[in-house]
């Protein structure tokens, strides 16, 4: 048989172009490792996971980022507490309260934006994270509360499963126990871990980017929005909110296309999220795209009235 020259050079170069393809993707794959590992460990170096989302946080005007009033909430209530090796529920519910009312007395009340769910709930996981409670951060839909969880398995769907015995949920806010029920948003979003799942320290600091991100957005400097965002997502995957805030960046920059992209992975986490099929709408609309628009808008009032109309009946 003889050879194709031609053949031959155009495999060649389908091959070096595989291979130098495959290695950019190992290499993309390390510098996302990499990224992670590096954050993770420079996590360490700090008293509390709090402290370290502060650092991350420190250009932010829109979240609460004060490590020396921290530290004076921590200071106060290891004066009020014995730190000890396990507490009851009781004890911890009391070390909560304490925190509430420290929180309270430095004259800080909630103000969306400035100190709200967010804000309180990083404190109280700082707490947590000194006195050895089990507290985790929780991720409802556009907000944040802590749980008490001694085995780190609390099943949301099931308030009767036994590694629910003795979990509870503290809101920050009211600075009160508060059930699951509360903070409902569907079967299908818990069995992803999309929502009211206990937030690990990594996924805790890819909120942090992602509220450095909305802050940037906020400033009109969407460039440098679209980078944190990033970082959140490559530290957390499934933060509905995350693409939210990145399609919205991308919106701002006339990358309509590239808005629609992050607008379609938060609906497939998160298929009844109002605020993606909203901006998709937009976007839509934007692109000429209008058979779609109308589509989400269709799609947009049923969860409407399904969600709203029928808590109003």
């Amino acid at each position: 048989m003889k050879s194709n020259w031609k053949n031959y050079l155009a495999t060649g170069a389908f091959l070096a172009g595989s291979f130098f393809g495959h290695s950019q993707n190992i290499s993309k794959t390390e510098n996302k490792t990499s990224f992670v590992d590096s954050i993770m460990t420079e996590a360490k170096k700090y008293p509390t996971t709090t402290h370290f989302i502060y650092e991350i946080m420190k250009e932010n005007d829109s979240n609460f980022h004060n490590a020396d009033t921290l530290e004076k909430i921590i200071q106060n209530v290891e004066k009020q507490h014995e730190k000890k090796e396990k507490y009851s529920k009781e004890e911890t519910i009391e070390i909560l309260k304490t925190t509430s009312k420290e929180i309270e007395n430095l004259g800080f009340e909630y103000e969306l934006n400035k100190f709200d769910c967010d804000d309180m709930s990083f404190i109280y996981l700082a707490i947590g994270e000194k006195f050895n409670l089990h507290l985790y951060c929780v991720s409802a839909p556009e907000h944040m509360f802590i749980r008490h969880d001694l085995d780190g398995k609390h099943n949301s769907l099931d308030s009767n499963d036994s590694v629910n015995k003795g979990d509870f949920n503290w809101e920050t806010i009211r600075g009160e126990i508060a059930k699951d029920d509360e903070y409902y948003r569907g079967r299908d979003c818990i069995l992803k871990r999309v929502y009211l799942k206990n937030l690990t320290k990594q996924e805790l600091i890819a909120q942090a980017f992602s509220n450095v991100g909305q802050y940037l957005c906020k400033e009109g400097d969407y460039n440098r929005s679209i980078k944190n965002y990033k970082k959140s997502i490559e530290l957390n995957k499934n933060n509905p909110e995350s693409y939210v805030n990145i399609g919205f960046s991308f919106f701002k920059k006339e990358e309509y296309d590239s808005a629609i992209v992050n607008y379609n992975v938060a609906i497939k986490l998160d298929t009844d999220n109002f605020q993606a099929y909203s901006n998709r709408i937009y976007a839509y609309k934007c692109l000429g795209k209008i058979e779609k628009a109308n589509k989400d808008y269709k799609k947009f009032n049923e969860m409407f009235k399904k969600v709203y109309i029928s808590k109003m009946e």
